[in-house]
């Protein structure tokens, strides 16, 4: 056998498999929905133009100017429920290789391998609390929050394995994608707007933002010695964690209302691009098939991982009667096409065959992600005020995966949003709720070019088993409700 340019090989190899284990599409389109707060979600989004409250530190910084004089603070928990599932089909293996219709159905024989893969994570809890301060001074405002995006920070398909031997009994038809996903984000904002003359409002959000990843996947080990696609003997599980510090980033915003048309409000605001640097920790299970080969295994566990993720441009128009109605069209632009590629640097990490070593290097993942779009239409219905306010919205968002480069990884395609909500005010304390429910058409591919990774090349490994994960059929929904409350310091001193 020739051994000599195996560690080197299989080491490369690995590292290309840790990156696509990264859990940094848990933030992209299908999970990230954008619709923060119960006003905000139950417009459809559509809350960019004019947004008078303080969840404009999120939609629009610019509009906080229209918040009025004194102290306002609003606590919003949303809960979100991700109704998904993946049924893996074939083709599995490249229909360009020899042998690729019998390996085939090798495979659709063998239970398990095939089949379907639903998510089990249950209900998400996700806060927004925020405080803002208007001075009379050109309507000078402050404002302060924290809050985590809209979106599913779990998935669930089975039972993560710690060992090879459970890998053997935790059998998951898409296991070589992902088993579970703990996903933690928060982003940490400081806000000023003002006013500077009648009807033009500014404002800017200096933000720190952080995230923690804890995900389960396996690898295969595709050694010659085994001529069954996924012989699950050959799993190699694999537990990655990841911990990005505090990262600065910005947002700015601009709302105006014409003195010549008040009931006309148009708006624009931004978010930056992010760069996410991780420090985090690789676990691999050697399987039996690695320990045999004797002097071998991996030592190490560190990771360096660099990714970028994508700006956010919004932009809403809105025409409103002051107690009667507020009606919205917004357009929300999210740059994925930034996140071209994972960066996997190795801090020690090697592997060892037959006592050679070699480290981890430095590995460049490309990704095809794309720019994604969504339309928001929304408004409400203001002529029961304080008592009631009714409150409704539209949204349509595409997906930034291509469906030939997609596996059950990737929540992310077209969703229609249908949004509801309400509210009421008593002597400055409002209450309010907001429900979605965004509905994913259903799609089948077998034109996913999404692979499993071979650790083995050379005399020891063969490309002829890797088998495509991709293919299948996926579905899902997503159901998100939130309830807030929100105080005016000012109205409520008054009517004590």
């Amino acid at each position: 056998m020739a051994l000599g340019g195996m560690p080197q090989r299989l080491l490369v190899a690995l590292a290309g498999a840790l990156c696509l284990a990264l859990p940094v599409q848990a933030s992209a389109g299908g999970f990230f929905i954008g619709d923060i707060g119960a006003r905000g979600l139950a417009r459809g989004g559509a809350f960019v133009a004019a947004p008078d409250s303080v969840l404009a530190l999120h939609y629009n910084p610019g509009a906080l100017s229209l918040l009025g004089e004194g102290l306002h603070v609003e606590v919003d928990i949303s809960t979100v429920s991700l109704d998904y599932q993946f049924t893996r089909t074939c083709p599995c293996i490249d229909p360009s290789k020899p042998g690729a219709a019998a390996a085939d159905a090798l495979l659709a024989q063998s239970p398990g391998h095939l089949g379907v893969a639903t998510n089990s994570a249950g209900v998400q809890l996700i806060p927004f609390i925020t405080a803002a301060y208007q001075l009379p001074w050109h309507h000078l405002t402050i404002a302060a929050g924290v809050y985590a995006m809209t979106s599913p920070g779990k998935l669930k398909f089975g039972k993560r394995s710690e060992s090879s031997a459970e890998a053997l009994v935790n059998f998951q038809p898409q296991r070589y994608s992902l088993i579970d996903l703990d996903l933690f984000e928060a982003y940490y904002n400081l806000g000023v707007s003002i006013e500077p003359i009648e009807g033009l409002r500014l404002g800017f959000v200096g933000q720190l933002y952080e995230f923690r990843v804890t995900q389960a996947v396996n690898l295969w080990g595709n050694t010659t010695l085994s001529q069954n696609a996924e012989d699950i003997t050959l799993d190699i599980p694999v537990v990655l964690s990841f911990a990005a510090p505090l990262r600065p980033n910005f947002m700015f915003g601009i709302s105006y209302t014409p003195t010549f048309a008040k009931e006309i409000s148009v708006g624009f605001s931004m978010m930056g691009k992010r760069n996410a640097r991780s420090e985090g920790n690789a676990k691999l299970v050697v399987p039996k098939f690695l320990e045999d080969l004797g002097n071998s295994g991996i030592t190490g566990s560190g990771v360096n991982v660099e990714v970028n993720l994508p700006a956010m441009i919004r932009g809403g128009v809105q025409y409103a009667v002051p107690q009667v109605f507020a009606a919205e069209v917004a357009l929300e632009v999210e740059t994925w096409s930034d996140y071209d590629r994972v960066v996997v640097r190795g801090k020690d990490i090697a592997v060892s065959i037959l006592g050679k070593n070699q480290p981890l290097g430095k590995v460049i993942l490309p990704e095809r992600f794309q720019n994604t779009f969504s339309i928001r239409a929304g408004g409400e219905l203001n002529i029961w005020e304080p008592v009631l306010s009714l409150r409704a919205g539209y949204s349509f968002e595409t997906s930034a995966m291509s469906k030939d480069f997609i596996d059950a990884s990737a929540v992310d395609f077209e969703k229609h949003g249908l949004h509801f909500g309400a509210a009421t005010t008593w002597a400055g304390v409002t209450l309010q709720a907001g429900m979605a429910y965004f509905i994913m058409p259903s799609f089948t591919t077998t034109t996913s070019e999404k692979s499993m990774i071979g650790p083995l090349t050379g005399d020891l490994g063969s490309t002829e088993l890797l088998t495509r994960v991709g293919n299948g059929t996926y579905s899902g929904s997503y159901f998100l409700f939130s309830g807030s409350i929100s105080v005016a310091l000012d109205p409520l001193m008054k009517a004590i």
